[in-house]
């Protein structure tokens, strides 16, 4: 039989190394949501939450304030349409082949 403190020497770093790239790509995103054919036309709508204009989007994306947006393919578009316009914090990872954030965890801010 091997030497337990040998393996665990050996398994602890692996464990860490394998764990870590998923750590470190995880960022934060903060910006509003908004339908994805006006991000891409480079405006923001609808223009309120009663807007019809909801109704005709397809998906809705977080729009940062320099206009860059990402799809946020793992969040259910129920949640997207509730928070539309709303400024939101998302934490996950970027593919930027993409361009889209899985998404770990999901805010709404508050004023």
């Amino acid at each position: 039989m091997k030497n337990p403190k040998k393996i665990l020497a050996w398994a602890l770093p692996v464990t860490a190394l394998l764990s870590a790239p998923a750590a470190i790509m995880a960022e934060t995103f903060t910006g509003k949501l908004n339908g994805h054919g006006c991000a891409h036309a480079g405006t923001t709508c609808p223009v309120d939450r009663l807007d019809p204009h909801i109704a005709l989007e397809s998906d809705f994306v977080l729009q940062k304030g320099s206009g860059d947006y990402y799809f946020l393919p793992n969040l259910p578009y129920g949640v997207k349409v509730r928070h539309v316009l709303e400024d939101v914090q998302v934490d996950g990872t970027l593919d930027k082949r993409y361009n889209q954030i899985d998404v770990n965890a999901f805010r709404v801010k508050k004023a």
